[in-house]
């Protein structure tokens, strides 16, 4: 008997995938909607199934491994007659699967036997070709309509129809407006031919924000809100700033904005500012607490930033409506004092000096603010020639001192310079060599180079001055301090370089006549004329007698020296010489001049002028005599009025 066979049943389920379908509402023109739709009627009953197509043919099934202990099956044979199935036999091992055999023809089907035990599952076989699928049968009647129900609590969904869904998911509809409840317009939808690009709003978690963004396939997509009219975009119902619109703003801190123009509440600039490439360095504004300025300050990241204040054209700059003096700029100032004692003015014109009387180079500006002849006592000099120095001499005016001493003192640029000892041409005249050579008078230092002094004669000895009777004293020097100097000159007018000039000195420490070369001296005085005689030496000094005779008329001067720091009136004893020197808090008075026969010498040592007044007679034709600081000056009376020498 042979093995029965097992046949297997299975169940195969068949999934139809899930579609969604668009609702689409055709832009149709309104009509009259209908009344709800009824239940649909009953179905038909089932037409007969057409005939089944023939079934395709079965692929081949792969050979059933041994079973138990049967040996190896032999190659399939044309399968027989379906016997009877005998008993189960114990189920053996499993061998190896073996080749499968071809397909056999099959077979007629035989009867059904019993159902054994299922056996191991074999390898499925290769599926056959599907056979093709059978006529349908035929539909069946349709059956009747049933009467119409009662409106359900939701019918169907209508084209045209108004109606309220719940509960819906509308999967790419196509809407042109939302509605609000009453009907109205909330949202319109406008479509652009060809969009690319549209919004998403996301929602949002507990304490998130809700988001609008701007998607699509373009890489920047800007999003525009736009107003009817000329209403603006509000948020939180505030105006929404825009970048190009005119708005007030209010309550706001701009973090480095970049503003090219301030303009005022009529809309008029008020402030321009204008960029410069790669620029470092800007213009703060500060503000202040009480009792303090508020300040523009230079900042940058310059070490020392200047501040310039451009105006435009020929305007000014100006604080509190007046113009700022510059270093450079041609303006006129009033009401100002200057220092002199920490200011230097330099290249002012004469014609910007306020004074009386006609400024030439044969006059100077006096203290009362008068242009006067260049007479008398000329302003100080620093030093004073020996004779030892090297000049360079050219036309007859000396251009070079060499080296950078006179007479033990180091002069500055600017300094005046009695030259007393100049020779005829450059070079070295010798030493207290005093002649009447036409280089000699008063220079001023207008260089110091290269171990030399440069120089040029001063304005106040030079041009078409006269000097002739002029008198200079010296501050400085080790044979010439406090010594003054007077100019004998020949020539009128005198012609600087051609005529001769010579420097008569008078020694500081005592009356002391130098480089007189003469047999006789006559001093006059008294009303009469003492004559000092010589031993008539031919070689060596010359010593000069007074005769004894006409001694009473010549009285040598006592000299007396007074510090003055309060009002005082100077001394008038016949013959004596006063040396008096002012210090601060002197207010000096001369005594009568009428038959004064004393002789003054007087020194402002403080560092401001110094007034001077006269008890009786002028003083050079005035009442009062201004000494500037630390300027000496000597005065004689004539018996009526008093003369600066």
């Amino acid at each position: 008997m042979s093995d029965p066979v097992t046949f297997e049943t299975f169940e195969v389920e068949v999934y139809l995938p899930e579609v969604d379908v668009a609702i689409v509402e055709p832009a149709v023109a309104a009509v009259a909607v209908a009344g709800p739709t009824g239940f649909t009627g009953a179905t038909g009953a089932q037409g007969d199934t057409g005939p089944t197509g023939a079934t395709g043919a079965t692929g081949p099934t792969g050979a059933v491994g041994n079973t138990g202990a049967v040996g190896p099956t032999g190659a399939q044979g044309n399968t027989g007659a379906q016997g009877n199935t005998g008993a189960t036999g114990a189920v053996g091992l499993t061998g190896a699967t073996g080749n499968t055999g071809a397909q056999g023809d099959t077979g007629p089907t035989g009867a059904t036997g019993a159902t054994g035990s299922t056996g191991a599952q074999g390898i499925q076989g290769t599926a056959g070709a599907t056979g093709a699928t059978g006529a349908t049968g035929a539909t069946g009647a349709t059956g009747a309509t049933g009467s119409t129900g009662a409106t359900g609590a939701a019918g169907e969904v209508t084209l045209a129809g108004i109606q309220t869904l719940t509960n819906k998911t509308l999967t790419l509809p196509k809407v042109n407006q939302i509605l609000d409840t009453s009907g109205n317009a909330v949202l319109l939808f406008a479509p652009v031919a060809g969009a690319v690009n549209h919004f998403q709003m996301n929602n949002g978690v507990s304490g998130g924000n809700l988001s609008l963004y701007a998607v699509g396939t373009d890489a920047n997509i800007p999003i525009n809100i736009v107003t009817k009219g000329s209403a603006p975009v509000k948020a939180n119902n505030v105006d929404v700033v825009t970048v190009s619109g005119t708005q007030s703003l209010t309550n706001k801190t701009l973090t480095s904005p970049k503003i090219d123009t301030v303009r005022d509440t009529n809309g008029n600039i008020i402030l321009n500012t204008s960029p410069q490439a790669s620029a470092v360095n800007w213009a703060s504004v500060v503000n202040s607490a009480t009792g303090n300025a508020p300040a523009i300050a230079a900042q940058g990241g310059d070490t020392n930033v200047s501040l310039n204040l451009i105006s435009k054209g020929t305007g000014t700059v100006q604080v509190n409506g007046v113009p700022v003096v510059t270093t450079t700029g041609t303006q006129s100032l009033s009401n100002k004092t200057i220092s002199g004692a920490s200011n230097t003015l330099t290249n002012i014109p004469v014609s910007a000096v306020s004074a009386t009387g006609t400024a030439s180079a044969a006059t100077y500006l006096r203290g009362d603010g008068v242009w006067s002849a260049v007479t008398g006592t000329l302003v100080p000099c620093a030093a004073a020639t020996t004779g030892s120095e090297t000049y360079t001499i050219t036309s007859g005016t000396v251009t070079q001192i060499n080296g950078t001493t006179i007479d033990g003192y180091s002069p500055s640029v600017g300094d005046r310079i009695v030259v007393a000892h100049a020779p005829t041409s450059s070079g070295s005249p010798g030493w207290w060599a005093q002649g009447t050579n036409p280089a000699n008078g008063i220079y001023t230092v207008t260089s110091l180079s290269g171990g030399n002094m440069a120089v040029s004669r001063a304005a106040d000895m030079s041009g078409s001055v006269n000097p002739a009777g002029l008198t200079v004293w010296v501050r400085n020097g080790s044979n010439w301090a406090a010594s003054m100097f007077m100019v004998t000159a020949s020539g009128s007018p005198h012609t600087w370089g051609t005529s001769g000039l010579y420097m008569l000195s008078f020694l500081g420490q005592s009356p002391h006549f130098s480089g007189i070369y003469a047999d006789s001296i006559f001093l006059f005085g008294g009303g009469q004329q003492d004559r000092l005689t010589s031993n008539g030496a031919s070689s060596g000094d010359k010593t000069f007698f007074l005769p004894a005779a006409e001694s009473s008329d010549l009285t040598l001067l006592a000299k007396s020296v007074v510090s003055v720091t309060s009002t005082v009136t100077f001394g008038s004893a016949p013959g004596n010489e006063y040396v008096y020197l002012l210090k601060s808090g002197a207010v000096p008075t001369l005594p009568t001049a009428v038959g004064n026969k004393a002789f003054y010498r007087i020194k402002n040592t403080t560092g401001s002028s110094i007034t001077l007044s006269s008890a009786g007679g002028t003083i050079d034709g005035s009442s009062t005599l201004s000494i500037g600081a630390g300027v000496v000056v000597g005065i004689v009376s004539d018996g009526t009025n008093y003369f600066v020498i």
